[in-house]
């Protein structure tokens, strides 16, 4: 049955897999990377990130995840809308090549990695270590 495209805020689209973007999440999921970024995949694991106030950078994601539509889909663009996050749509192969799992969820993101201090691990009392 034939479905109407989405109506949907154009975002900047990728389509090369040898674009920069793509190099940096192979790079940074290849652990060749010399800095605070981490690679995260999946769009449950980008929103549970927006929520939690991470730091990301950019968020790649497919064209046919876009046009789902869903909830958790329309939450993640309206998060990192407010927070400022680059959002950029690529090609199934694009994420395919910027993924490093085999069977890539249609989203991955640049975050930065801050791991917690010690005391904060027991905040606020009582704490689930």
């Amino acid at each position: 049955m034939f479905e109407p495209p989405v109506n949907r805020t154009p975002l900047p689209r990728i389509t090369r897999r040898q674009d920069p973007v793509v190099t940096r999440c192979r790079d940074i999921a290849a652990h060749t990377v010399n800095d605070d970024s981490v690679l995260l995949d999946g769009p449950h694991l980008v929103l549970d990130a927006l929520r939690a106030s991470v730091s990301i950078d950019l968020v790649l994601v497919t064209t046919v995840l876009l046009d789902t539509s869903s909830a958790e889909m329309r939450e993640v663009l309206r998060l990192a809308r407010e927070a400022g996050v680059e959002v950029v749509e690529g090609t199934a192969g694009v994420l395919d090549a910027a993924s490093p799992v085999r069977t890539p969820s249609g989203m991955v993101a640049i975050a930065r990695w801050a791991p917690a201090s010690l005391d904060a691990l027991w905040m606020p009392p009582p704490a689930l270590v």
